[in-house]
This record gives structure tokens, C-alpha cells and sequence, in this order.
């Protein structure tokens, strides 16, 4: 397979997920009109931990699951069923693609909590970039202008959540393996909405249950076409189709629901992309000067890895249950069921 190929095959499983992630989000919203979030959290998380337990059981995954940082494994975990419950609730009360633009914002965030939490660099550049992207969400959400439901702020708390989630996610790879960290974030997300649940049953008929679970695998199935993109191609060529998640968000919202965004939530997810995009481009910059080796400047396999290069591969905050890089290596097995190539190498 061609270099070419590879990257549009990659380039074709990255959009699957993300037209399977916005189906998940429009199956949310359609839901939680009528339903709390609590139970639709729990049915997802129930699905998605038979589905995660199935394959780490098939592939071994259950050796050695025990944790050099359990405290953290949770916390993470917690961030992420917080970040998770904000913005289901949300969407109760804000439009699909007013949801998606904002949580782009989540990237940007990610970029800004690596410096104090992870110590790494941020050049000047990128943070006018940051700044910039922040003022485009502020320019969506219009705090004390009574343009948008107050819901809508929700979603700028959750994509903080979900930075300080995948920033979890980069400490602990340091000490656990994959199976760990997917370990508890699966079984901490069902033990706290499995706790949660029964102060907030309501009778659901049987088509509600379907498309409960539905979400979860969906969810599954998601992450596997991520998985596979990955595989395929470098995250710097697919990472900008991401944001492709805000034309899926919109058509959906408008087929589903009858939503379309207003000129100043079109504006602000302009800024909020471009600022994104403005991010990769410095990043790909800092990576190209790494790779020119120099006794100043050693060759790049000899850098330490940066959370901030992957802050963009997911603008979709709400959805990513683990950062990709950290993904089962049951994952990588079950696609390379489907093409042989695109088995990833675990460390």
C-alpha cells in the first residue's frame, strides 16, 4: 500500500468516527429531552464496559490490571464522567452544532494546562493562538447578552473537564499500561453512574432502551475507526479532518432537530477553528526544526513526547473516553482483523 493510499484510507476511517460520534451526540440530545442524564449515562456506560471487558478478555487484556497510581486513575475518571454528564445535560437546552463549536474550544484548553501541569513549553505564538480561539468561544456563547441558554456555559466547564482528563490520561501511561487506564476509566465511569442511577428512575419503554445501548456501541465502534485512522496515517495529516465535526453536528441538528447556528455562533467557530488550525501548523513547524538533528537540537526520537502536538486530534472533547494514543492494544487487534497493516505496535 502506497503512502498516498494509507493516508486516504486513514483520512476515510477518521471522518467514519466522526460521523459515528455525531450520531451518538444527536441520539443524546433526542434523549435527553424527556430522559435524565443519569440514565443515559449508565445504559451507555453499562454497553460500552461489556463491550471494553469483551475484548480485553479475548485478548489477555485482564493480566496484570492493578494500578502504580490509583488515585490518579480515578480522578481522571471522575473528569471524565463529570465532563461527560455536563454536556449530555446541556444538550438538552443548546443546538447541536452551538454544542460542537463550543467544545472545540476543549483542544486550546488542553494546550494551555500542559504547560502549568506538564511542564511543557508553549511558544508565544500559540498562546495568542489559545487566546484567540478562547475570545471565538466567548463570541458563540455571548455570557450576559441572553443570545444563548445559559446551558451553554456548561460545555466550556465540560471541555475543562475533558483537558484535565486527557492530561490524567498522559501521567499515568507513564506507570500503567493501556489495559489499566482503560480498565478504570470503564469500570469508574459504571461504578459512579450504576450509584447514581436509582435517584433518578424513570420507567423506559423498550425503543429507549435500544437506543441507549446503541450509544455505547456506537461509542466502541467509534473509537475502533479512530484507532484504525491512526494506524493508517500520521495524526498531522488526519488530525485537521476533526473538525469536520462541526459540518456533521450541523446537518444533523438541522435534519433532526431543525437547528442551524446563528452568524455569531458561525463567526466564533471560525476563530475557534482557526486558531486550532493556527496550533497545528506551529506545532508541525516545531516538530520539522526537532527533526534536523544539531548538538542543540538532538534528533526527534530524543525528545521527550508532547501532550500538546495530540491536543487537536480530538476537538470533539465530550466524546473521547480515552486519549487515543492510550487505546487497548485489543483495539489495535481487532482492526488488524480487518487490514493487517493497520496494526499499531504497542510499547
Amino acid at each position: 500500500m502506497t503512502e498516498h493510499s494509507r493516508a486516504a484510507q486513514g483520512a476515510f476511517w477518521m471522518l467514519a468516527s466522526i460521523a459515528t460520534f455525531s450520531i451518538m451526540d444527536a441520539i443524546a440530545k433526542y434523549l435527553s429531552a424527556d430522559y435524565p442524564t443519569a440514565i443515559i449515562m449508565w445504559i451507555r456506560h453499562l454497553s460500552q464496559c461489556v463491550f471494553v471487558m469483551g475484548l480485553l478478555a479475548r485478548h489477555g487484556g485482564f493480566g496484570s490490571l492493578r494500578s502504580a497510581r490509583p488515585a490518579l486513575q480515578i480522578g481522571r475518571a471522575i473528569c471524565n464522567i463529570l465532563s461527560t454528564y455536563l454536556f449530555i445535560y446541556a444538550l438538552a437546552f443548546v443546538g447541536l452544532a452551538d454544542a460542537i463549536a463550543i467544545s472545540s474550544v476543549g483542544p486550546l484548553m488542553l494546550t494551555a494546562l500542559s504547560v502549568p501541569l506538564l511542564g511543557e513549553k508553549v511558544g508565544l505564538r500559540r498562546w495568542s493562538a489559545v487566546f484567540v480561539g478562547f475570545l471565538g468561544a466567548l463570541v458563540i456563547v455571548r455570557p450576559g447578552l441572553g443570545a444563548m441558554h445559559w446551558a451553554a456555559m456548561l460545555f466550556l466547564v465540560a471541555a475543562f473537564l475533558n483537558a484535565l482528563f486527557q492530561i490524567g490520561t498522559r501521567k499515568v501511561s507513564a506507570t500503567d499500561s493501556v489495559a489499566t487506564t482503560l480498565f478504570y476509566t470503564t469500570a469508574t465511569g459504571l461504578v459512579m453512574t450504576t450509584l447514581a442511577v436509582p435517584f433518578f428512575w424513570v420507567d423506559v419503554p423498550g425503543w429507549v432502551w435500544a437506543l441507549l445501548i446503541a450509544q455505547g456501541l456506537l461509542a466502541g465502534a467509534a473509537h475502533l475507526f479512530q484507532n484504525r485512522a491512526f494506524a493508517l496515517a500520521p495524526a498531522s495529516a488526519i488530525a485537521p479532518l476533526t473538525y469536520a465535526s462541526l459540518v456533521a453536528a450541523t446537518a444533523l441538528g438541522f435534519a433532526v432537530f431543525g437547528d442551524l447556528p446563528d452568524g455569531w455562533t458561525i463567526l466564533g467557530a471560525i476563530i475557534v477553528v482557526g486558531s486550532g488550525f493556527y496550533v497545528i501548523y506551529r506545532e508541525s513547524v516545531r516538530k520539522r526544526g526537532l527533526s534536523r538533528p544539531s548538538p542543540r537540537n538532538p534528533p526527534l526520537a530524543a525528545q521527550p513526547s508532547r501532550l500538546a502536538h495530540h491536543a487537536l486530534v480530538t476537538p470533539h472533547a465530550l466524546v473521547t473516553k480515552d486519549a487515543i494514543t492510550f487505546l487497548s492494544p485489543a483495539f489495535s487487534k481487532a482492526m488488524s482483523s480487518l487490514s493487517p497493516s493497520a496494526a499499531i505496535t504497542w510499547p
